[in-house]
């Protein structure tokens, strides 16, 4: 018999990936706030998720059986500019969905980021402390330690940057990318900030994973790799075809930003590869989206 899941974050970029999984096991209920939303086989329902009495209607309407919590305001820019409206989504919706699920005893899967960390050694294992920069990563580690404060059998997922294709509603940085070199300009990519990256599709195969394999506690999805955005750029170019010569190297302090750039918050997700989580290499996965979109 089929569990009912409540998925936050439906139309966003890892809610569109997720829901491209073998899902068979799990009636899917899809919230969504102001975007329309179709797809098939799948119910939706209205969830304002700065709204908490409406969070906990909804979670008493439908009584799901766990829930996956992918919903955030992640632009780091917007956060740092609209702290009470982030903190209201990435914070308190965030603890409200812990306390219902706790009350349910139901499994709750939260996703994370990997901007809990200042970037100043890379490779962070979850046991490395965290010191997050911007505005982002502090609601997203003040979201974290309640979590797994109050709900000591929920999981909470830290994610590196994602690349791939997000739908109709959402895209990763790699769209833009594409843009500008498809066009013949110029791409300036950092060469002093390095992540974990990893194609949308692989992490989210990483949460169907931990969701049907009840894991609890802290684990990092990040890659086997680790890439500067000016690599990153490389590879992208060499498995579309495109001229390399368009990529140009550029370092954080060239660009003011609103929000704080850690250097390097690669993860070790060693944790999560020895309970089964298998990401695609970076080339692998662009190579994938190359043949699936026709990029």
């Amino acid at each position: 018999m089929k569990r009912r899941l409540l998925l936050t974050g439906a139309t966003g970029f890892l809610g569109y990936n997720f829901l491209q999984q073998n899902l068979l096991a799990w009636e899917v209920i899809a919230a969504t706030h102001q975007r329309p939303f179709s797809f098939s086989a799948i119910n939706t329902v209205i969830l304002n998720l700065a709204d908490t009495n409406n969070i906990e209607h909804v979670f008493a309407t439908i009584q799901p059986e766990a829930v996956v919590h992918l919903a955030a305001i992640a632009d780091t820019n917007f956060c740092e500019n609209n702290e009470t409206l982030a903190e209201q989504i990435n914070v308190n919706a965030t603890v409200t969905l812990a306390k219902l699920c706790k009350a349910s005893a139901i499994p709750f899967l939260f996703t994370s980021t990997d901007l809990v960390f200042d970037g100043t050694k890379g490779n962070y294992a979850e046991t490395d402390m965290t010191n997050p920069l911007n505005i982002y990563g502090k609601q997203k580690i003040t979201a974290e330690k309640n979590v797994l404060e109050i709900y000591e059998a929920a999981c909470v997922l830290r994610m590196p940057l994602m690349f791939g294709n997000g739908g109709a509603y959402a895209q990763s940085f790699m769209q833009p990318f594409l843009a500008k070199l498809k066009q013949g300009e110029t791409l300036s990519l950092f060469t002093n900030e390095y992540r974990s990256a990893v194609g949308g599709n692989s992490a989210a195969k990483g949460i169907l994973h931990a969701l049907n394999n009840q894991w609890k506690g802290l684990y990092h999805l990040g890659a086997k790799e680790k890439l500067s955005r000016y690599e990153f750029g490389a590879l992208l170019c060499e498995t579309l075809g495109i001229n390399k010569n368009l990529i140009a190297p550029a370092l954080q302090a060239d660009v003011k930003m609103a929000a704080p750039r850690p250097p390097d918050v690669s993860l070790n997700s060693d944790k999560a590869f020895l309970q089964g989580y298998k990401p695609l290499s970076v080339s692998a996965a662009l190579a994938q989206l190359a043949k699936q979109y026709k990029l």
